[in-house]
């Protein structure tokens, strides 16, 4: 943990890591990946396996997936709009 993480023991001292962290996003990225695939197993698909568990357990043969559609503008109930 410690080649991923910065301490400090101040607060001008977070904010001088903050700072560093924004403007270095790349600097520690390899040891966080590794660290991300050691704690957490197939990133993303935790949903998936958790419903095939479920209709596992209840024996009963899971659906197909719904195919993706894109939903035209018009149809759309939210804009996205800017942060400012």
């Amino acid at each position: 943990m410690a080649a991923v993480s910065t301490s400090v023991e101040t607060a001008a001292g977070a904010v001088a890591a903050v700072e560093r962290a924004l403007s270095q996003p790349a600097e520690r990225s390899a040891h966080r990946r590794a660290l991300a695939a050691e704690l957490f197993h197939d990133a993303g698909h935790a949903t998936d396996r958790a419903a095939t568990a479920l209709y596992e357990l209840m024996e009963l043969e899971a659906p197909l997936p719904a195919p993706v559609v894109a939903v035209p503008p018009a149809m759309r109930r939210f804009e996205r709009v800017p942060v400012r």
